[in-house]
């Protein structure tokens, strides 16, 4: 307990701000290799060392130069070019070897991660949870990990090479000339210095990037799952205006990391060319006093610059290393703590006898610990004991429920199970023995058959169906045309709301607990479902101990013990008929939800509507009509339109385009002077090779200083742009995903985790085109040109036979490309299925835990991983084959180069000043037609993605807001004339079958009926969720259809039978239904709800954060802001769907009559399966089936005795 409490401190006290945000050690990205990983990598860094190889060959054209010994010659260069094929031979094999270690260990390592970080996520107690965004948590398996990969796979090859070259070219040149050698090692602190502040600063502003981009896909997911409240309260526009301000968050982060990436880049280049100045310097020094010759200088100079370059290689991809090093810090914190609940610990409980008792138990949520939910609570509930909890909302009966799944520990006290206390208890072996029921049923997007398997592992079809028989859901399921293996929708929002409860019931009874808790088990029932389904429950708890949380008091009168509960006391215990006799606090419960008779005649039964079934009539206005498809183009990743996009930040791009043609310029132009220095170095005049020197010496201090400037304007302003282009594309996309209509959100492609990696993962990859991808290109082309002009100039001879090379170092680059491009789209649509189960997992963690069905995720997201592996293990070795031909195609090139040089030096074309510009200015050149190969991984990704953002961009909804007409002055008259319905993804299944409605202006309908007839259709049809197969839905006589959307959703207010909040303030989501509301407003919706009070009694007030979904407050809380945010707009047209199914009596009865005044003025559409709130409608239409039975007033039904009649009678209490 002490630990646990030290832990807490420290988390809660632990400052999370951006500058004391730590980073861990590069090599602590390795520590979930596994031994054969490791040893891999040592193979794939052992790259040879032959530099002097280049030094050799060049000194042997110089003493050419000077001696004219043709043989002498002939004979060096042959054996040259022998040494440079087997160095093309070896540069392949190890090229290959290590890109296809690093790539194939890097996908193993973060797959270990991802699997690691997921359990880790999952093994964390629920008080851990509430302090977190699941969004947030879930969009680090896409992001971070992606750059943890980044930081580790392909890219450390090519540091690791650049390494090795780099250290074989200082051994060549310390042994052949310590004194230069020295003056170059100059630079290498310099280089080293800079490069590990650089690292610093990008793995800083990378973590604070990460957790900006964590926070966008955090309000994503939230705003996804939550898609009908966003929609039916026009929260589109102030969504995406939230959505950009974390991208814009993101955005001053990410123009951070350019800056210091320009800036260090720079630096490092300016370092290294100043000292090739001095060196040029200093060794025309060492010629002039004879200790030196031109060929020994050349050696020394030559294998360092090899080194050198090589380290300017590196210095590109600290940025890698440190965004992977930022971003391995908050999974790695994730996967190093340890959780307060340890789930695992503790004696295993083989069999619970059911007895549990509370004792002295105080608890505050670890949220609000300065508010108190109990208060010294002692119970004790005997083994087979049925005990209902009943009291207002908020008043502790849920949080004993939690406490009683040690989802917490209490604060005080104690909490026993057969005698033993909770915490010393197994809890995977105690949830086995304990089925829940909870007040909002969550559902996986899976079939009804895999939901209700969840209650019990490897369970049987016939143990599923006699469950679902239990929970009486066997009937609706057998008429469905899939039946058991029909989808329920991401978190069940293809049923109806008593559907997805019974289904809920059936999953806890399949395990046959020995502890049944149901909060609120059936508060989604209607009527006739409820008693049914109450009669099992009572059956089910015979012989097991059942406690029940109740607002509806008709379901607990035959429980052993009632406990009322009032501000966390237990106030009254007894039986029904004891405290019924007793006429205390649940006696003023009971007669508040007495059901009034009506008293009228039964000749009134004359003015009721009966409605029949016209079957033929109905077949007939049945058109073989689908839901409209959206025509979308083709689109194959137009590259055109992103740089098109592109052109907004023009200014941007013009600078950076400038340096990155003087970047690209400064190869050959390097390749030029050195050239003329080795030509100098070898004359006999001192004199004149002092001069030249020095001259020469000053012009590469020129190119030093060129380099740093424009290696900024290059990396800086490109990436700045970049990073622009894809938030905006980021924007756009979450934008056109808000637009499309709720039909599409149904279909499984548009989960909530696949829209969400969408958004965190493809407008990333499309910068894969633009930033510092495209500055990098512009940069070869001019390196290209440049070479070239070059090249022909001193030889066309020469340039010619050393081009025809070419086509062979770009079949490389192409191989790469086509490799890649195949396999990324492959692995890119399965991470997606992976992470939308870790979503939906993170999402409703409750339920897993409650379920203890933490392996089962974890076993599912490990499945989904199985294939994007495999992908990324076959792509590790086949591309790498393009990589090692491509980097050893250039030595083959060197041989032909160096051979054919030479005969016609022999010849007396051209002389050794010319033959090294040729070479040089080609072999860099050759170089950089190398590189575009390296960038093939981006470019096809980027491709690919660019096709899949492009399509729901340009994706228009069947349905839009083109609709023309505006309600300016609604009247609030509703009709729905001979409408059928099916859903777009239950085709085969009628849901309203020739449905017939009115709404009067000002009148207040009730639609009454069982579970999934179509009541919440019709409020979904009015909304324009959907548009019906056939028919028409209209508002103050408009055609939905030609009504603007906004305009139709301002003057509509509805509150659904399960509230969605948002994890923000409750004046923020009070102020949802009215986005620039004022705070008297704000209190006066709330004290029309009733929930004023509540809040003000809390230490934050109206600043109180409500937490994700609004887990920090009871269903009752929630169903009250839900409530607030509905009147607070003040709608001409009201829908409550169950509005109230989730009050206490108490609380019901002031919120019945806040919305009986709501209404007064306005039109009303309610839907409740309690009949005691609609007895004041105007009408009352009576459902069954996807028709309309009767309709009347309530008096009107009552006297009529038939349907509605039986549905009041089942709700009598006494």
């Amino acid at each position: 307990m002490a630990e646990n409490q030290q832990q807490r401190d420290e988390e809660s006290n632990t400052p999370q701000t951006k500058d004391n945000i730590p980073k861990i050690g590069y090599f602590e990205l390795y520590r979930y290799a596994s031994s054969f990983e490791k040893t891999m990598i040592l193979v794939g860094s052992s790259l040879p060392i032959m530099t002097k190889l280049f030094g050799g060959i060049i000194k042997v054209f110089g003493t050419y130069e000077m001696t004219r010994n043709k043989d002498q010659f002939n004979n060096d260069v042959i054996v040259y070019c022998i040494y440079f094929v087997i160095l093309g031979g070896a540069s392949f094999v190890v090229s290959y070897l290590s890109m296809a270690v690093f790539m194939y260990t890097g996908e193993r390592q973060v797959r270990r991660i991802r699997e690691k970080y997921f359990s880790s996520l999952l093994q964390q107690e629920v008080g851990w949870f509430d302090k977190q965004n699941s969004g947030e948590l879930a969009s680090r398996l896409s992001g971070d990990l992606q750059l943890i990969q980044d930081g580790i796979s392909e890219k450390v090859s090519i540091v690791l090479a650049s390494m090795a070259t780099f250290v074989g070219g200082f051994i060549v040149a310390f042994t052949e000339g310590w004194q230069l050698t020295l003056i170059l090692c100059c630079v290498l602190p310099l280089m080293g210095l800079t490069g590990a502040i650089m690292a610093k600063f990008l793995s800083k502003a990378t973590t604070n990037t990460q957790d900006a981009f964590g926070k966008a896909s955090a309000l994503a997911e939230e705003v996804f799952s939550a898609i009908r409240t966003v929609t039916s309260f026009n929260g589109q526009t102030s969504e995406v205006k939230r959505y950009d301000a974390c991208l814009n968050e993101a955005l001053k982060h990410k123009t951070k990391q350019a800056n210091i990436q320009g800036v260090g880049v720079g630096f490092i280049t300016l370092f290294l060319f100043s000292t090739y100045s001095l060196a040029f310097w200093y060794g025309s020094q060492l010629i002039e006093k004879g200790e030196y010759d031109g060929g020994k200088f050349i050696t020394v100079f030559f294998a360092f610059m090899m080194g050198a370059f090589s380290i300017g290689n590196v210095a590109p991809n600290f940025g890698a290393f440190g965004s992977a090093q930022g971003a391995a810090y908050r999974i790695f914190q994730v996967l190093e703590r340890k959780p307060l609940i340890e789930k695992k610990k503790g004696k295993d409980l083989e069999q619970v006898k059911g007895e549990i008792e509370f004792r002295n138990v105080k608890f505050n949520y670890p949220t609000r610990p300065e508010v108190s939910i109990l208060k010294g609570v002692n119970l004790k509930i005997k083994p087979g004991q049925t005990v209902a909890l009943v009291g207002s909302s908020g008043s502790g009966k849920s949080t004993m429920v939690q406490l009683v799944q040690r989802f917490y520990d209490p604060m005080e006290g104690q909490i026993l199970i057969d005698g033993q206390d909770l915490r010393d208890v197994n809890l995977e072996s105690f949830r086995r023995h304990v089925g829940i029921v909870s007040q909002e049923p969550i559902l996986f997007r899976n079939s009804i058959k895999n939901n209700i398997g969840l209650g019990k592992m490897n369970s049987s079809t016939k143990e599923i169906e006699e469950a679902a028989l239990q929970a009486n859901a066997l009937d609706f399921i057998n008429k469905l045309p899939k039946g058991f293996d029909t989808l329920v929708g991401e978190r069940g929002s293809l049923m109806s709301g008593g559907q997805k409860q019974r289904i809920a019931i059936a999953r806890a009874l399949i395990k046959n607990p020995s502890i049944l808790l149901l909060d609120e088990a059936t508060s989604a029932l209607d009527s006739v479902s409820e008693k049914v389904v109450q009669s099992a429950l009572d059956g089910a708890s015979k012989g097991r101990t059942t406690l029940v949380v109740a607002h509806r008091l008709s379901t607990i009168k035959n429980a052993d013990l009632i406990v009322v509960m009032q501000q966390g006391e237990i106030i009254e215990t007894g039986t029904h008929e004891e405290l019924i006799n007793k006429k205390g606090k649940y006696y003023e419960l009971v007669e508040a939800q007495s059901l009034q008779q009506g008293d009228q005649v039964a000749t009134e039964a004359e003015e009721i509507m009966h409605l029949k079934e016209e079957e033929e009539t109905r077949q007939s206005l049945i058109k073989q009509k689908e839901e409209e498809k959206v025509k979308v183009e083709n689109k194959k990743g137009d590259i055109w339109r992103v740089y098109k996009m592109a052109l907004s930040e023009w200014h941007l791009l013009l600078v950076g385009l400038l340096g990155s043609m003087v970047l690209g310029s400064i190869m050959p132009l390097f390749g030029f002077v050195f050239a003329e220095i080795l030509t100098v170095f070898f004359s006999s005049d001192m004199v004149k090779l002092r001069k030249d020197a020095d001259f020469w010496s000053l012009m590469f201090l020129l190119i030093a200083i060129a380099s740093f400037l424009a290696n900024y304007f290059k990396m800086a302003l490109f990436d700045i742009a970049g990073n622009r282009l894809t938030l905006r594309i980021r924007s756009m996309s979450f934008k056109a995903m808000l637009s499309q209509n709720i039909g599409w959100f149904d279909e499984d492609k548009h989960a909530t985790g696949i829209l969400t990696s969408k958004l965190s993962t493809e407008a990333e990859s499309i910068q894969g085109l633009t930033g510092s991808f495209l500055g990098t290109i512009l940069q070869l082309v001019a390196t290209i040109v440049i070479g070239f002009i070059i090249a022909f100039s001193n030889s066309w001879q020469l340039t010619l036979v050393i081009l025809s090379c070419l086509p062979l170092v770009s079949l490389g680059g192409y191989l790469q490309v086509r490799v890649l491009k195949g396999f990324d789209s492959k692995a890119k649509a399965m991470y997606e299925d992976a992470s939308q189960v870790a979503t939906e997992a993170l999402e409703n963690i409750r339920t897993v835990i409650s379920l203890s069905r933490e392996g089962y995720f974890e076993h599912e997201y490990q499945s989904g991983l199985q294939v994007p592996y495999k992908v990324g293990v076959t792509r590790a070795f086949t591309s790498s084959l393009g990589h090692g031909f491509a980097q050893s195609i250039q030595f083959f090139a060197y041989t032909l180069a160096y051979y054919y040089g030479s005969r016609l030096m022999i010849d007396g074309t051209i002389d050794f000043s010319n033959f090294n510009k040729v070479v040089n200015a080609v072999m860099f050149t050759a170089a950089s037609l190398g590189q575009i190969g390296s960038f093939a991984p981006n470019a096809s990704k980027a491709k690919i993605a660019a096709a899949d953002i492009f399509e729901i961009i340009d994706r228009k909804p069947s349905i839009d807001n083109s609709g023309t007409t505006n309600l300016d002055n609604p009247q609030g008259t509703a009709e729905v004339n001979n409408v059928i319905f099916k859903y777009p993804t239950r085709p085969d299944q009628i849901i309203l079958n020739g449905i017939n409605l009115s709404v009067k202006q000002g009148q207040t309908v009730a639609l009454v009926g069982a579970s999934g007839c179509g009541k919440s259709t019709i409020i979904q049809l009015l909304e324009r969720f959907y548009d019906p197969l056939a028919g028409s839905v209209s508002v103050d006589g408009n055609d939905l259809k030609s009504l603007n959307l906004s305009s139709l959703r301002t003057c509509i207010s509805l509150v659904s039978q399960e509230p969605l909040l948002f994890a923000r303030t409750l004046r923020e989501n009070i102020s949802y239904g009215k986005q620039d509301a004022s705070i008297e407003e704000i209190k006066d919706a709330a004290k029309a709800a009733n929930i004023a009070d509540f809040i003000e009694s809390l230490p934050d007030k109206y600043e109180t954060q409500a937490g994700e979904k609004g887990t920090q407050l009871s269903g009752g809380q929630k169903q009250r802001i839900a409530i607030a945010r509905a009147l607070i707009r003040h709608p001409k047209l009201l829908l409550l769907d169950e509005a109230t199914s989730a009050l206490d009596t108490e609380s019901e009865k002031v919120v019945q009559e806040a919305l009986d005044n709501a209404s007064k003025g306005r039109t009303t559409i309610v839907i409740a399966h309690r009949l005691s709130t609609i007895q004041n409608a105007d009408v009352i239409y009576v459902f069954k089936d996807g028709l309309i039975l009767e309709k009347g007033t309530h008096s009107q039904l009552l006297a009529n005795k038939s349907l509605y009649y039986e549905l009041v009678q089942q709700q009598s209490l006494k």
